[in-house]
């Protein structure tokens, strides 16, 4: 049976400037709650946004802005979403995704076009559990495989040599097997958690969660199984879905060329409802400052001594970061220089250093590897 939804059809906000999408976002929440009043206790109000970190930037904007604590509003991942809509639905989420790296290394040691070009690095393995969760979260499911790896012999020459197609296919087949692996053991990794919640959110009889309004913020674009789950939330549930279209830092008066990545999720959500346009008239071109330093100590050095003069400034701990493409190589500097400057910081989602019982299971564990 699949549910009518009773909600108005999505408003579409396309936001060009730096901070359009998002004060759009919160100007429409003040409106809603105001109008709501003690309405939104039983009904609240939710966002769904792609990470944690931009669920805590939301929730201090909302609270800074009205200067008082704020009740009825809650604030989503996807993850999180499709747990609680499983749970009210009565089912168990899916749980095991912690041994989904284990499947694909066992797997991935059977397929000769892997095994010869990785087999001799240390836990070279390892480097394709992305990949294949990739592929899982795309929706890749077993009935697609042997048209996937048909496709890439046939049409795979144009743009790789064979031995490329050959680790494509092997690594198709190998997503597969930990796929058939995780239902064997009736274990389920992100991407079963995601799919399952979409499809109760399709047939589910009840709406499930209580809701004054959906809205969908941050996602520059998204996996198969995240886009399933999006579009079957705002279907299900209405409000609106913010789409940032960003103009080129080197050149205000063209888009960003890194929107060209998400287009097929933005024109997905673009066909749902009705387009509207937000902008940030305010902003101008960014002022764009470069430094060249002689290695890493010197580089997070320099950005300590222009975060510390911001900080003497006025400026808010919360409101800087320092933005890297590979954090790991960083870690150890700028704990060391953010101390020395008195610079309060955290990471979210990214491991301090280990303590010394953890460094001690570590050394065991490379004995054990390395025991030969």
């Amino acid at each position: 049976m699949t549910s009518s939804n009773h909600f108005a059809r999505p408003r579409i906000v396309l936001a060009r400037g730096p901070r359009a999408g998002e004060q759009a976002l919160l100007d429409s929440i003040e409106h809603s709650l105001e109008v709501l009043g003690q309405q939104v206790l039983a009904r609240p109000i939710h966002l769904l946004v792609p990470s944690h970190s931009l669920r805590d930037h939301l929730l201090d904007r909302l609270v800074r802005s009205r200067q008082r604590s704020v009740a009825g509003v809650t604030c989503w991942t996807l993850r999180g979403l499709a747990r609680e809509i499983l749970e009210r639905a009565g089912e168990k989420p899916p749980v095991g995704g912690h041994v989904l790296p284990i499947l694909v290394r066992r797997a991935a040691r059977r397929e000769h076009a892997l095994r010869e070009c990785l087999e001799h690095l240390r836990d070279g393995y390892g480097s394709l559990v992305g990949t294949v969760t990739d592929l899982l979260e795309a929706g890749l499911d077993p009935a697609h495989c042997e048209a996937i790896e048909e496709s890439l012999s046939a049409e795979g020459r144009t743009v790789a040599t064979a031995a490329e197609i050959r680790r494509a296919r092997s690594l198709v087949r190998v997503a597969n097997h930990v796929q058939e692996e995780l239902e064997a053991l009736d274990l389920g990794a992100v991407s079963a958690l995601l799919k399952r919640a979409t499809e109760v959110l399709d047939t589910h009889p009840h709406p499930l969660l209580p809701c004054s309004g959906l809205h969908v913020y941050g996602f520059a674009d998204a996996t198969g199984l995240a886009t399933d789950l999006v579009l079957a939330s705002i279907k299900r549930y209405g409000g609106t879905v913010y789409l940032d279209n960003p103009p080129d830092p080197a050149d205000w008066q063209q888009d960003e060329p890194a929107v060209e990545f998400g287009r097929r999720f933005n024109e997905r959500l673009l066909d749902l409802g009705k387009v509207e346009s937000a902008s940030d008239d305010t902003s101008g071109p960014p002022a764009i400052s470069l430094v060249s330093a002689l290695g890493t100590q010197a580089e997070v050095r320099e950005i300590g001594w222009r975060i510390r003069g911001l900080l003497d400034n006025g400026a808010r701990p919360e409101g800087i970061a320092v933005v890297a493409r590979q954090p790991g190589p960083y870690r150890s500097a700028l704990r060391t220089h953010f101390r020395r400057l008195a610079i309060p910081f955290s990471a979210v989602a990214s491991p301090g250093p280990q303590l010394p019982m953890g460094r001690q299971i570590q050394a065991l564990l490379e004995l054990l590897e390395r025991r030969g």
